[in-house]
């Protein structure tokens, strides 16, 4: 696993239950991966504990897992959207 630092990757881990979506998040999730996906939350959220990488830059977290980055506000948690690499 890249981590930008130790640090930053265990905050992120460390707010897991922090992290929540918005219906346009849920959509654009949806759509970007052209995956039904039922609780987008949970299937990002089990990405991110396997995650390949986890950098965050700026007021963004950025996770590489399974061939898909999810971006998520570093402030709110609020999962921003997922895409297929």
């Amino acid at each position: 696993m890249y981590l930008n630092t130790q640090m930053e990757a265990s905050e992120l881990l460390n707010n897991l239950n922090r992290l929540h979506t918005t219906e346009l998040s849920i959509g654009r999730i949806r759509a970007n991966t052209g995956f039904s996906i039922i609780d987008p939350r949970n299937w990002c959220k089990n990405l991110i504990k396997k995650a390949d990488s986890v950098v965050k830059m700026d007021n963004k977290w950025y996770v590489i897992s399974d061939g898909i980055k999810i971006t998520i506000n570093a402030d709110t948690y609020v999962i921003l959207t997922a895409h297929i690499l």
